[in-house]
């Protein structure tokens, strides 16, 4: 990076109408742009403000799928935005593969053109291309574009490969553009729920805004709420243009709370032979540390793409909708394009924490009747750990935001400033939110992973506040959409331990060590395991068990502690 801030007067092109909490660091007026400016920088969505949406008010009469409430609509839309906002398992594709391309094949006799359906995930693209095939397209593969198919009346692609083809070839894309009639924009929350790891998404969100201009393009995701506000917002889409089946969490039949991965391991333990397990971890390093532990007991996915590469193959771990293992370890990369229907799946363990990324982990399970019910585990997050990953965030963010102040406001100091601290090389060569090309000479602002950073900076401080902390925080945005309210863990053993300490005084080491060892009591994240657990700490451990630990003297004649500061164990 060359810290010299004559480079950095190129000025920007870039809307970035925010809402909401944004309004205080970034303007929400547009200004004015030629087309083609308009093209090159389209505005990206925005956050729904604060207010919570109702989702919970499901009458009787609500449609249960996706066809229901779009009806004949399709047969007029033109161009612009569509946005389908429905959970998991009420037909979106459904719709697109039964009641869309029948339109488009029959219009094609008379000059109509195919359908574009682009998703975001490898898995996802295999499981629609094989829809189609069954829905009567013929096929059609060519050797110098092996990888693809093509079909009469639709072609599917990830948006990787759109970005790729934009990137590399830009004229190969207006190619196949310009023989489509409809652009489908499956699981669209990814423009913004990958931006964190991929700095394309950009680029395939402002190129689908441009095709936007002259044809209807079709925005598909159980978690859309945030880019559906920012467009009504923006006034990019219509009300009517805005088709929403309410989500159905009737199969999750309870929730528990658990604090570490002594606990995960036993419920775990507790699962019976003929159920299984779905865990959604953080990271391919924690898979690989799960892999150590259990070996051939479990299976474990991730996505290719990781810097460490694949681990298990999919269909090694979910084939035909079945879990192959008793239990799945896996990442976010399984929660697009694996649709599991498997009635012994009756544990799903999220050790995520964003809505999104919980909503979507927990829409894996595609319930096969009635019966076909699940218990949902969520691990707390403490609120070290919150604050900790805070400042990660606002360390990500601070080159993209500087940079963006700068270039609204043509105010130098706060970007020199930012330029001459120590840090702010690492920080812009980490690449995340921006980015300087040496081959222009001109600093890139990541329009997408600033808004993805933002969101959760936003989310993370609203954890972090006084009065909130994790269990509050999910109960405002998960738990109560989902209407359910999660117990906490308890183990069997440790709770029949405390009955029967009850009243007995005993060395605190010693009451202490068997306490921690009976409960799977880890220290919070952050804390050394080396350092030992105070009286407060503990009892903030078992407080969920209705006992609590004090101290006393032991004046007990005879007793080997007698004269000694002791722990003693009482109901509370």
């Amino acid at each position: 990076m060359v810290n010299n801030t004559e480079k950095n007067e190129q000025e920007q092109q870039v809307h970035y109408p925010f809402g909401g909490f944004y309004r205080n660091l970034l303007p929400t007026e547009e200004t004015d742009t030629t087309a083609e400016q308009t093209v090159q920088a389209a505005p990206i969505p925005a956050p729904a403000d604060d207010a919570l949406q109702d989702t919970t008010e499901v009458t009787e009469r609500a449609p249960r799928w996706v066809a229901d409430v779009i009806g004949e609509d399709y047969k007029t839309w033109s161009k612009g935005h569509y946005a389908i906002d429905a959970g998991t398992g009420t037909g979106k594709t459904t719709f697109v593969l039964e009641q869309l391309l029948p339109w488009v094949r029959m219009r094609r006799k008379t000059g109509g053109k195919k359908i574009l359906y682009l998703c975001n995930r490898t898995s996802l693209e295999g499981e629609i291309i094989e829809r189609i095939k069954a829905c009567g397209e013929n096929a059609t593969y060519y050797e110098e574009d092996p990888g693809s198919v093509y079909f009469d009346n639709i072609s599917v692609f990830c948006y990787q490969w759109l970005e790729h083809v934009l990137i590399n070839d830009p004229a190969r894309i207006e190619r196949i553009m310009k023989g489509c009639d409809y652009v489908v924009a499956d699981e669209c929350h990814y423009f913004y729920s990958d931006s964190g790891f991929n700095p394309n998404t950009d680029i395939s969100y402002r190129y689908l805004e441009k095709v936007s201009t002259d044809k209807p393009v079709i925005y598909m995701s159980a978690t859309a709420d945030r880019m559906i506000e920012a467009w009504k917002n923006m006034g990019r889409i219509d009300d009517n243009h805005i088709f929403s089946v309410p989500k159905d969490y009737s199969y999750i039949k309870s929730g528990m709370l658990y604090n570490n991965n002594a606990e995960r391991r036993a419920l775990l333990d507790e699962i019976p032979e003929n159920e299984k397990a779905v865990v959604f971890v953080n990271s391919r390093k924690e898979l690989v540390k799960l892999s150590e532990e259990y070996g051939e007991q479990a299976s474990y996915y991730c996505s290719s793409n990781n810097s460490g590469g694949a681990l298990d193959r999919l269909e090694d771990c979910v084939k035909g909708g079945l879990l192959q293992k008793k239990i799945l370890f896996t990442t976010v990369a399984l929660y697009n394009g694996v649709d599991i229907k498997d009635k012994t799946l009756k544990h799903i363990f999220i050790e995520l924490w964003h809505p999104v990324d919980v909503i979507q982990a927990i829409g894996r399970k595609r319930p096969v009747d009635a019966e076909d019910t699940c218990t949902v585990y969520f691990r707390r997050m403490a609120k070290g750990q919150a604050k900790g990953q805070l400042e990660n965030i606002k360390y990500l963010l601070e080159p993209g935001t500087k940079w963006w102040e700068y270039t609204k406001t043509g105010n130098k100091e706060e970007w020199e400033n930012f330029l001459n601290k120590p840090t702010s090389n690492d920080q812009i060569n980490e690449g995340v939110t921006l980015v300087y090309d040496h081959s222009t000479n001109k600093y890139i602002l990541k329009n997408m992973a600033l808004l993805y950073y933002l969101d959760r900076k936003r989310e993370l401080e609203k954890m972090c506040s006084d009065g909130m902390g994790y269990g509050a925080y999910m109960q405002q945005s998960v738990w109560n959409m989902m209407n359910i309210q999660p117990r906490e863990f308890r183990l069997s053993r440790l709770e029949e331990y405390l009955k029967e300490m009850e009243g007995q005084l005993m060395p605190k080491e010693e009451l202490r060590e068997e306490i921690i060892r009976q409960g799977c009591i880890l220290p919070d994240n952050g804390r050394s395991v080396n350092r030992g657990m105070g009286m407060n700490v503990l009892n903030k451990k078992i407080a969920k068990y209705n006992y609590q630990i004090v101290s006393k003297t032991d004046w007990k004649r005879g007793s080997e502690n007698y004269g000694k500061a002791c722990w003693m164990v009482r109901r509370v």
